[in-house]
């Protein structure tokens, strides 16, 4: 038996009263897990995630949780040319990130992200 736990609404499927395993188990875990109380969506978890992989400080981080990590600090991109990529925010000097090949972010432009954005504190 396969089962499959969803944190919003279940499929009409597994709402018939023809499968009460079914819903004894998601009532089971609907009581046990309330996302909404915890403050947990799936934005906040990857955020998380994407903070932990620049802390690391890889050799290349990817363009994608660079981005993430900085619109979440309130930065936007302004523009890209080539391969840099211009980050923005009021009251701030905006700054530059150049690509590597396949969207990758050097070592040293992680370094000083995490210092701007102060992701070690």
């Amino acid at each position: 038996m396969r089962l499959t736990v969803t944190t919003g609404a279940a499929p009409p499927h597994r709402r018939s009263p023809f499968n009460p395993i079914a819903r004894a188990l998601e009532k089971c875990f609907e009581d046990w897990y309330h996302p909404q109380y915890y403050g947990l969506t799936r934005d906040v978890s990857q955020l998380e995630k994407s903070v932990q992989r620049l802390r690391a400080r890889p050799p290349e981080a990817d363009f994608d949780d660079v981005r993430r990590v900085l619109e979440a600090n309130g930065w936007h991109q302004a523009g890209q040319k080539g391969s840099h990529v211009s980050f923005t925010k009021a009251g701030e000097m905006p700054f530059t990130i150049p690509l590597s090949d396949a969207h990758k972010v050097k070592r040293a432009y992680v370094q000083q992200i995490c210092e701007r954005l102060e992701l070690d504190n």
